[in-house]
């Protein structure tokens, strides 16, 4: 590699500083793990959590409906839809052809009663760590992300 083509120190040092993606990735790590740990008690995630607490909320979801709202691949809801599942928490009720809807089953929504204090204590901390202007903002920015369909 000749001298055109290496990256200075101060260049990546720059780079490091700046970076949005670098800085969101860190506090995804910091937050999810938080949650996961305070709902690890009861055997879920916050992925998991997310997807009952979606299905809950409408009563019956598709897959795709609850995949747009959390925006998440394909083959992660899947696999976690699949253990929601496996666990009795969520139910997968036939419709036409090869489609289904999902709903929380009676154990799904003992899970959700049980993790929402967990929840709740999480909360707190993500609260303590990004402030109650940090949370504002990232609500606002979610909000518009969802709005204008930038998913």
């Amino acid at each position: 590699m000749d001298d055109q083509t290496k990256i200075t120190p101060d260049q990546a040092t720059k780079l490091n500083q700046a970076c949005i993606a670098d800085k969101l990735r860190l506090l995804n790590r910091v937050i999810t793990s938080l949650y996961d740990d305070a709902l690890s008690p009861i055997g879920i995630t916050t992925s998991q959590m997310n997807i009952l607490v979606v299905v809950a909320k409408y009563g019956e979801a598709s897959p795709g409906q609850v995949g747009t709202w959390l925006s998440i691949e394909k083959s992660t809801l899947s696999r976690n839809v699949r253990l929601l599942r496996q666990n009795g928490w969520l139910d997968a009720i036939p419709g036409s052809g090869r489609s289904h809807t999902l709903r929380v089953t009676a154990k799904g929504a003992e899970i959700l009663n049980k993790g929402l204090p967990l929840w709740e204590r999480a909360q707190n901390k993500a609260r303590s760590i990004l402030g109650d202007s940090g949370v504002k903002e990232m609500a606002r920015i979610a909000d518009v992300v969802r709005r204008e369909g930038r998913l």
